[in-house]
């Protein structure tokens, strides 16, 4: 018995490994999700065909009370990777959960509390130029253009 114990023990690494990347979500811009705007959710699925995800967010407070919020998004029912991408209005939450499920099994899952709610105002600057951060005369960074990065 101790002997096959030393086998076994890689196969199973091998599997836990695998059931991991068979799903993940992503939430927020960058990874970060940010109250009060639109953020990018994405989430795939790999040999899971009609998985469902599940968003589960409590927006309440300490006057309001519990107010609960679900989304669910269907997985296409093809076989192989596939991935849902959509924008969601994130308001403040107390809590933030996720699953994907398959034939009643979660596939992953995940939470954010609201001590990881970022309120600060998202500011995004895109461009084609090549930019630097410097510092700018009010203190703050600013983006300016590097000429030593500009493709001509």
């Amino acid at each position: 018995m101790l002997v096959a114990l030393p086998l076994l023990l890689p196969l199973w690494l091998a599997g836990a490994a695998v059931a991991q990347d068979r799903a993940g979500v992503t939430i927020g811009v960058a990874g970060h999700p940010v109250a009060g705007h639109w953020s990018d959710v994405v989430a795939n699925v790999r040999d899971a065909p009609g998985a469902v995800l599940r968003l589960d967010l409590d927006a309440g407070g300490l006057y309001r009370g519990r107010v609960p919020m679900t989304l669910m998004r269907t997985f296409p029912t093809a076989g192989g990777a596939q991935r849902l991408a959509f924008d969601l209005p994130l308001p403040r939450w107390r809590s933030l959960t996720w699953r994907i499920e398959h034939d009643g099994r979660t596939l992953v899952s995940g939470a954010l509390p609201a001590r990881e709610r970022d309120d600060r105002p998202l500011h995004l600057v895109v461009g084609s130029a090549a930019t630097v951060p410097s510092p700018s005369p009010s203190g703050d960074d600013a983006l300016q253009r590097d000429p030593a990065r500009v493709v001509r």
